[in-house]
């Protein structure tokens, strides 16, 4: 099972640390005052492929049970990211604030963050202006797509389920002959 809040915290974390500012996740159209402001939101999820069972060894398991399944998928997801700022400041520019975003994606810390999450980073797109104006005055706003990768990993148990005791094999039409080829093959079981 995908860790979804595990992600969502990872991707706040890495957002903050990187611009500063703090992040909703929500899509909020309302116009934000006075302080910048980041909004994060996931787009779209999808697997890619499709399930595969693997044995890893657990090697807290009694003896002859080592080998635990694992089913296993990979799944990609596009994160939109968009920062609002109605400040005046270059410094505090929409633009700005996802640059050092992207810019810090890579660095060691966050990188870290990330794939403590069992995240990757497929790659980022294009960051664009979406500047507007809101009651006489500019608001900054930029939005940038980043399209991860994480993996699904559900483990389960294989108890022995048993055997064939006994098959019987039944017709409409002529019962007796398929209890007879049944007593042929596995004995009488009685």
């Amino acid at each position: 099972m995908i860790d979804w809040a595990g992600i969502e915290t990872a991707i706040e974390t890495w957002f903050e640390t990187s611009t500063g500012i703090s992040a909703d996740w929500k899509n909020d159209s309302r116009p934000v005052r006075f302080k910048p402001r980041g909004f994060l939101r996931i787009l779209s999820s999808r697997r890619l492929g499709g399930t595969q069972l693997i044995y890893v060894e657990d090697t807290g398991a009694p003896a002859g049970s080592e080998m635990v399944p694992l089913a296993v998928a990979q799944h990609q997801f596009t994160l939109s990211v968009q920062v609002v700022s109605r400040s005046q400041k270059p410094s505090e520019d929409a633009r700005f604030f996802l640059e050092k975003a992207r810019t810090n994606l890579t660095s060691p810390t966050n990188k870290k963050i990330l794939q403590d999450a069992n995240l990757s980073i497929s790659r980022s797109e294009a960051l664009i202006n979406m500047d507007t104006v809101f009651d006489n005055r500019v608001e900054s706003r930029a939005n940038m797509d980043i399209i991860f990768n994480t993996t699904e990993c559900e483990s389960f148990t294989s108890e022995p389920t048993g055997f064939v005791d006994k098959v019987e094999i039944s017709s409409d039409t002529n019962a007796q002959d398929a209890v007879d080829f049944n007593e042929e093959i596995f004995g009488n079981q009685s």
